[in-house]
């Protein structure tokens, strides 16, 4: 990851009795080498030899066969680094010094943690050596990025045998955050994956996008709006305006009777309540963004909470490189779906559609609508698509027969949208209606 740099044997983190009393559980018992799959590889270890002799068992164990020491013999005996250690008679030393089966994932994770500690140490040593030259800001981005690549390594690539997958997901069914709305959850919208809420302007994109945040955390789930659109309280007054039913425009320009005022007041206590945060991220890049979540979901797994919905309003605003902008969203799609395949957690993001013309009619958005932006529609585990009618009915000219215009009116009343779930990897597409008070925040369900 960092070439060019090195660390003194002296100096280097290492953990070489963990090494070797993990390697000698692992022979006795082949069936650690599942438990410990999904963080630990061979380039793990410090030492080179243990590392492969990590590999040899683990390519027979996955393949079904033994990985003892008389089975390593006939794979490992020509090593030129374990005749240094005696030759396979070190296999028996590392038996000799094996843990036990229930602490030898523990020793695992030593060797893993010590790993990683010796990255970290490249990366200081690198930055170290960028900072007399380099502008405060671009070295700090570049930490940001070699932290997240050192991360994503961690907790993002798993390689497992497809009999063990199989195993791991029926012993672990699909979870899904419960939204309250009854189509969102017999779908199961929100699940871990990339999840894109698309339309044109004032379909209500962010609107819907901060009170599925707030819904996950009404059901005791920790979430997380990440704008680098709205400041932080209009997104408060937005929620407050749910909670209250006080329209949004009359909070924010405090236009409220002291029956609305002491309403809204009221859930300043009702929010603080709720595992629910917003962070104002403007100019951010993915970088940046997969730091924050990182952190932000290692606090709430600490604290005990389980991990709801994290919102993002909007996609074209993160920060990314790229000459035009189908290339710069292209970057942002990609960073977004490598983001959400390390943390797994559902990460909803609102995403403009072009506008239209002058002269085009307001149809309503297809999967198609996305081809313009980059690889949105390649990477998204779900795209969902909304149209509200009743925008565009407004904003039409007044119709000369009175039957035309009372059906225009009517169409502009509306509070109507519809949802198109567009793209779902893991399930059926559908259409859903729901029912829309956009100037209080609040989505229901149609009936």
């Amino acid at each position: 990851m960092f070439d060019g740099l090195e660390i003194s044997p002296e100096t280097a983190p290492s953990n070489i009795g963990a090494e070797q009393a993990f390697l000698g559980a692992l022979l006795y018992d082949n069936d650690l080498a599942h438990s410990v799959a999904g963080f630990l590889k061979p380039e793990h270890f410090y030492d080179p030899v243990h590392g492969r002799i990590f590999e040899a068992a683990s390519e027979r164990i996955n393949l079904g066969k033994l990985a003892d020491a008389v089975a390593l013999k006939g794979v490992l005996g020509s090593d030129p680094g374990l005749l240094e250690m005696g030759g396979v008679e070190y296999l028996a030393v590392l038996i000799e010094s094996a843990a036990n089966s229930a602490a030898a994932v523990e020793y695992a994770k030593l060797i893993r943690e010590a790993s990683d500690k010796r990255i970290l140490a490249l990366l200081l040593n690198n930055l170290l050596a960028e900072i007399p030259e380099g502008e405060a800001k671009a070295v700090i981005e570049t930490a940001e990025q070699r932290l997240a690549e050192m991360t994503d390594a961690e907790e993002g690539e798993h390689e497992i045998s497809a009999g063990a997958a199989l195993r791991e997901a029926l012993q672990s069914p699909g979870e899904f955050v419960e939204t309250g709305l009854a189509k969102f959850d017999e779908y199961r919208l929100l699940t871990a994956g990339l999840i894109v809420i698309a339309g044109r302007s004032s379909m209500g994109k962010s609107a819907l996008t901060v009170d599925l945040a707030m819904r996950s955390a009404q059901r005791g789930r920790a979430s997380v709006v990440f704008t680098n659109e709205m400041p932080a309280t209009q997104i408060s007054m937005r929620w407050a305006a749910t909670l209250s039913g006080v329209p949004y425009f009359n909070i924010m320009f405090d236009k409220m009777t002291n029956s609305d005022r002491q309403r809204v007041g009221e859930q300043i206590a009702a929010l603080d309540a709720l595992p629910l945060k917003i962070v104002e991220v403007p100019g951010v890049g993915i970088g940046g963004l997969r730091s924050r979540i990182r952190r932000w979901k290692r606090d709430q797994m600490k604290a005990g909470r389980k991990i709801g919905v994290v919102a993002i309003d909007y996609l074209q605003n993160i920060s990314a490189d790229g000459g035009s902008l189908y290339e710069r969203t292209s970057a942002i799609a990609l960073g977004l779906q490598t983001l959400q395949l390390a943390l797994k957690v559902p990460v909803v993001v609102a995403c403009q559609i072009k506008r239209l013309t002058d002269g085009q009619k307001a149809s309503r958005p297809a999967i198609d609508s996305l081809r313009d932006s980059g690889k949105i529609e390649e990477v998204a585990d779900k795209v969902i698509l909304l149209h509200r009618d009743s925008y565009y009915a407004e904003r039409e000219p007044e119709e000369n027969d009175p039957s035309k215009e009372m059906e225009r009116k009517t169409r502009a009343l509306s509070k109507e949208v519809d949802v198109d779930l567009a793209k779902n990897r893991q399930g059926p597409l559908a259409k859903i209606k729901l029912i829309a008070d956009l100037p209080t925040n609040t989505f229901r369900d149609y009936f």
